[in-house]
């Protein structure tokens, strides 16, 4: 267990079976009756991977709230919104047959060290918490989270006189989950923007440092020719421009 949770390769190191384990340790240091907001990227591996995540919680009595695929940042502010915790399942960035298991703590932030001891020491021994059947959690899936987070960051955000700046930029959702929560914000901020790549490519979950370089250079001709104000790229969960 690192900060970041736990990496391997998708089904040699990390298996349905060692996910299990992995969540129902998680759970089992949390209260019965708590709840755990989960989410992925848009890869098939982490959808498999989270399926079963969320039965481990149900079944060491945890309430789950399952955003499906989210940008890493809305699954952090999600899971601060009343969960214990968290877990979101993604692509380790630059290596496409790796997944990251990462788990977050009531603030939607890293688990702290001790956290992480903590969770060592209960999947080291194997002593998870198991339901009764009375006690199974619940599974629900919050609606308007993308409304919701827009909302939240323009609140934070101080906006004065961007409307009235009239800029024009560019916007890359490198094919990723940014682009699924960009027209929700964009589109408030009053700012004439041009979205590349933003549908989603399952098959496509992360990017070499190659392919990264050879997008910002197309941004930055996208941006020259549109005469943009300036351009901005995405990885593929959101996470870093």
């Amino acid at each position: 267990f690192g900060a970041r949770g736990v990496s391997g390769i998708l089904n040699v190191e990390i298996t349905p079976e060692l996910v299990v384990r992995l969540a129902s340790a998680y759970a089992t240091t949390l209260k019965k009756g708590s709840t755990v907001t989960t989410a992925r990227d848009h890869s098939r591996g982490a959808r498999a991977l989270k399926r079963a995540v969320i039965s481990a919680l149900q079944t060491s009595a945890i309430d789950v709230r399952d955003l499906e695929n989210v940008p890493m940042p809305i699954a952090r502010q999600q899971t601060a919104r009343g969960s214990a915790g968290g877990i979101m399942i993604r692509t380790t960035p630059g290596v496409p047959d790796s997944v990251d298991i990462m788990f977050f703590d009531e603030r939607g932030a890293d688990l702290s060290q001790a956290a992480q001891r903590k969770l060592d020491r209960t999947y080291a021994r194997q002593e998870y918490r198991r339901a009764f059947p009375g006690e199974i959690g619940d599974l629900r899936f919050p609606s308007s989270v993308f409304d919701s987070y827009a909302g939240s960051v323009l609140r934070a955000v101080d906006t004065t006189g961007v409307a009235e700046a009239g800029l024009k930029i560019v916007v890359d959702a490198a094919n990723g989950s940014a682009g699924l929560v960009l027209p929700s914000l964009l589109g408030r901020l009053g700012v004439e923007s041009l979205t590349l790549n933003p549908g989603l490519d399952e098959s496509h979950p992360t990017e070499t440092a190659e392919e990264r370089r050879s997008a910002l250079m197309r941004l930055g001709e996208v941006v020259s020719s549109a005469r943009a104000a300036f351009g901005v790229r995405f990885d593929p969960v959101g996470e870093r421009i």
